[in-house]
């Protein structure tokens, strides 16, 4: 009889349990806030709470949330004011965050010449190089590790690993003439991503599964048509990248381009990125050259042209963007971009001669050397010039060349630059394309 009722109690509660468990509770401090039958629940996911690293938040939002990067190129208004000093307002394709989509550095890992690094330079805007985005976004799942881009309209999803760790302070050198030995992050936060104000303190490699990339320039992915080398990267460059720098509203992708056209020609490339669902305020720019204001009779003498006779001077901070101390140092920077002749044509440039007189006539003597005839040219142009508001405009064409055909003026059209940090001599420049700098010779009285 023990035995029949002890059984019986055990029968009981184990019925009971097992009714327990057709229902399932959710608890929020001792109080039920849901309940579900267990027929109905297909599974159930648990997710750990544990220390992420900030950047891994930043680039997919949090679990739950999605976050979409797309290249840093949209439409804006634009104020532009040419040579002559015209103001024109256009639509333009510009980026609403960053200086461009596309920067570059180069260093021995990248295969820079004579095992020397720099960078990077200001990049470029796709559409000023006849180039075209790929109309295209990606997205990282925190959840699942997914990533999922889009394209030219075809999407696709797969695996994404990335391993984050801290910032190397002297990640990168940059050894090449007239960076004083500064690291890389410097230049970025002292030069062209100095609105960035800091970098993330983490970085990290991306690894995607087969297949999956980020968006990046049609014109770089079919390397413009090109038979030899159908892309301009290789495909395990483009699956294993690194995220230099990747904030809540900010990120730069590095990816290594191996070719361009039928040349091996490795690189660095800088792609930057916004987040699709941020509203970025930056709707207009003004392209605007630092005009020094002037008047003809600051013109009237002889000239020639400084010992450094020309450089790229910057919109934003009005500095020269190569740092270079002296001729030598100039023609050693040359050397390293491959030109030729670099010593012809430093002789060619000292014998650069300007002379505006009182009565608006002027006398442009210009030398340049021929690197197909090995032999200097000198080319003399009798005209007139006038000044206005710092303008100068010239009764014809004409040519000054600060170094042959590498730094050269052309046009009616100039204009004096207000250029920081120089105290002697009158810099002249030209906008340099659709670039926010301009292509500027530097003049000194003989």
């Amino acid at each position: 009889m023990k035995k029949f009722i002890a059984f019986a109690v055990v029968l009981f509660l184990s019925v009971n349990w097992v009714l327990a468990q057709d229902t399932l509770y959710i608890y929020k401090g001792g109080v039920v806030v849901a309940k579900r039958l267990v027929t109905d629940i297909d599974s159930i996911t648990f997710y750990r709470q544990y220390d992420t690293p900030a950047i891994i938040n930043s680039l997919t939002g949090g679990v739950g949330v999605k976050k979409t990067w797309v290249l840093d190129i949209g439409s804006v208004g634009t104020t532009t004011i040419d040579d002559a000093g015209v103001t024109t307002k256009t639509n333009e394709y510009k980026s609403l965050y960053f200086h461009n989509p596309v920067d570059f550095y180069g260093d021995t890992e990248a295969g820079a010449a004579n095992g020397l690094s720099w960078g990077p330079w200001g990049g470029f805007n796709l559409y000023e190089w006849g180039q075209t985005p790929e109309l295209g976004e990606i997205s990282f799942d925190a959840g699942t590790g997914l990533a999922t881009s889009t394209i030219d309209g075809i999407t696709k999803s797969g695996k994404y690993n990335f391993n984050t760790y801290n910032r190397d302070p002297n990640f990168c050198i940059l050894t090449s003439e007239g960076y004083g030995g500064q690291t890389l992050w410097n230049n970025m936060l002292t030069g062209k991503y100095n609105y960035l104000g800091s970098l993330s303190p983490q970085m990290g490699t991306m690894h995607f599964a087969s297949g999956m990339r980020f968006p990046l320039d049609r014109n770089r992915m079919t390397n413009d048509g090109n038979t030899t080398y159908p892309c301009q990267f290789l495909t395990n460059d483009l699956e294993n990248l690194t995220i230099m720098h990747c904030s809540d509203s900010a990120l730069i992708v590095r990816v290594k381009r191996s070719y361009e056209g039928e040349t091996n020609s490795t690189v660095w490339l800088l792609y930057n990125y916004r987040v699709k669902e941020y509203n970025y305020p930056k709707a207009s720019v003004s392209v605007v050259h630092p005009v020094k204001s002037i008047t003809a009779s600051d013109l009237v003498g002889e000239w020639q042209l400084a010992d450094v006779p020309g450089n790229w001077i910057d919109w934003v901070t009005k500095k020269e963007l190569n740092t270079w101390t002296d001729g030598a140092a100039m023609n050693a920077a040359f050397v390293d971009w491959y030109i030729t002749n670099t010593a012809e044509k430093q002789a060619a440039y000292r014998k650069v001669a300007l002379r505006f007189e009182a009565n608006g006539n002027c006398t442009i003597t210009n030398v340049t050397f021929d690197t197909n005839a090995l032999q200097e040219t000198t080319s003399t142009v009798n005209t007139t010039y006038s000044v206005a508001n710092g303008y100068i405009t010239f009764g014809q064409a004409v040519t000054i060349s600060a170094y042959t055909d590498l730094i050269t003026l052309v046009g009616k059209n100039i204009y004096a630059l207000d250029v920081t940090g120089t105290t002697s001599g009158l810099w002249i420049g030209q906008n340099d394309g659709a670039r926010k700098e301009s292509i500027a010779v530097h003049l000194t009285k003989k």
